[in-house]
Order: structure tokens, then sequence, then C-alpha cells
């Protein structure tokens, strides 16, 4: 499953080599969030989610699990470049008071407004949500819970290839007790040296003993919107570990699940391995 802006990479494509406005015009005028939710967020009948969606729900889920004394009642989430995509604010709102959850492509934001405002053409989320309910767990409980937190933080436009810090305040750089991103930078940097400046940046935003969590493709190049192909800036655990070390984090642990295309036609996407990884800030017990 892919999620919100897709960008293309200097560094995995030398032949079809693009710059900022290149990417900025694919997200404006090609990504198109219905199609995104259709291709890949549909659930049919009562089925579970497909292969690639539960690995990277399952050790997203365990990892929050693993640190919930840690982030349990902590007050504020950044979930950066979340598309259209609401599983992981479901899973966070189970932990912070206010989720803070931005994208580059309006549509996403309006899709996401649309959850919020209960619009009859909001995106039905409520099979993937009952899929992530414990027994004890209330899904309206659950549902309510979510709403709340993102009412609580704030929806809003954010540009990784931007001079300007990625989140703007009055009083400074906004601090977050977690930063969560999805399948996100490894699209919207067109340079490896974009992708560990918006690392620095973000670590920047962490409060002390702050966690970031990611999900992305090992070495992906592409990926696929039905006929519409955007492309990746390749990142793998030896350049992620160097970039995270780089920004002041601790060097990340990865979960790793290879991907194979055996008796694959049409992949949707490149990548070998799907990536789940965490850290925190440097000098913290982690």
């Amino acid at each position: 499953m892919r999620l919100n802006f897709r960008i293309s990479s200097s560094l995995s494509r030398m032949a079809n080599s693009t710059n900022k406005n290149d990417v900025q015009k694919d997200y404006d005028d090609k990504f198109n969030t219905f199609n995104y939710l259709k291709y890949y967020m549909v659930q049919n009948h009562n089925l579970s989610p497909t292969i690639p969606y539960k690995y990277w729900l399952l050790p997203t889920v365990k990892v929050l699990e693993q640190f919930a004394d840690r982030l349990m009642g902590k007050q504020r989430v950044l979930e950066f470049g979340g598309g259209p995509v609401l599983w992981p604010s479901f899973l966070l709102a189970q932990y912070f008071h206010e989720i803070w959850f931005c994208d580059y492509t309006p549509s996403n934001l309006i899709a996401v407004q649309n959850f919020l405002d209960r619009t009859a053409d909001a995106h039905n989320w409520i099979p993937f949500f009952e899929y992530l309910l414990k027994p004890s767990d209330d899904l309206q409980q659950r549902d309510d819970k979510l709403r709340q937190a993102l009412r609580n933080g704030r929806l809003f436009r954010c540009d990784v290839n931007s001079d300007n810090l990625l989140i703007e305040q009055e009083n400074g750089i906004m601090q977050f007790d977690m930063i969560f991103s999805r399948l996100c930078l490894e699209a919207a940097c067109t340079t490896y040296l974009m992708y560990k400046r918006t690392i620095k940046r973000l670590a920047d935003m962490l409060k002390p003993d702050g966690m970031i969590l990611m999900n992305a493709g090992r070495n992906e190049t592409f990926y696929m919107i039905g006929n519409e192909k955007f492309w990746v800036l390749a990142l793998n655990e030896e350049n992620i570990t160097q970039a995270f070390i780089d920004g002041g984090l601790s060097k990340p642990h990865f979960i790793i699940e290879q991907v194979s295309y055996e008796n694959v036609k049409n992949p949707t996407s490149d990548c070998d391995a799907r990536m789940v990884f965490y850290a925190f800030k440097s000098n913290t017990n982690s």
C-alpha cells in the first residue's frame, strides 16, 4: 500500500532526472486521491487486509505496544506526509492527545477533513479500523478518540523541498513527543541530501526522549496508481542509518520483510523489502 505524495529521484533514475518543480507538478496534476484510495484502500466484504497492508500495519502496532509506557498519555504527535490514509492516526490517537497531520497534496487533506465532517463522500475506514480492534475495544469509542485527537491538533500542508521551516510557528519550532511518517520521505525528497536535511529538520522538532517511527520500501524506485507511475528515492538500511545518526538520532532499529515478485506480472512497486524502523533522540535510552 502506498500513500501521499511520491516524488522523483535524481539518484535512483539518472536517465530521467527531475527537479522539485517537476515533482510538485506530479502531485498537483497527476496524483488523484480518489484513485489512490480506490487502488490501495478499498476492502471488499469482510476480508482481512491484503498482505502488504498487514505488513505495514502489524509491525507498526508491535512497535507502539513495545514502547507504550513511553508514549501513553503524551501530548502531541506529528503525522508527516499522511496522505489520505487514516489507519496510522487511528493507532496514534490511542497514545496522544493531539495529532498534527500534514501532507503536500491538498486533496489528501480534504479527504481527511471529509472524514472529520462525516460527509457522504468520505472514505469508509470502518473495515480497517475493525481489523485493528482488540476484543475488549469499542469501535465507536476509538473512532471518537481519533476524531477528537485530529481536532485537537491541526490539518495543514507541508513541503520538504521548501527552504522555510517545515512547520511555521510564531514562537519558534513546534516540538513533538513523536513523529510518524509512512512511505513519504523517499517520495517527497528529490535527492539523498534533501532526505538527510529533512531527517535533521524532523529530529529538531522532537522533544527530548522523542521517538521517530517510519515505514518505507527498500531500494524502491517507483510505485503505481493504476497506470500512473510515481518515482521514488531509493533508500536502504545503510543510508537511512547514516541520515538518522547525522540528524542527531540514535541508530535506527529495523523490522524487515523481504518482497518477492515471482509470478507477479505487473508489480505496483519495485521495492525488494518492506521496512518499519524507529529511533529516539540521541542520548536517550532506546
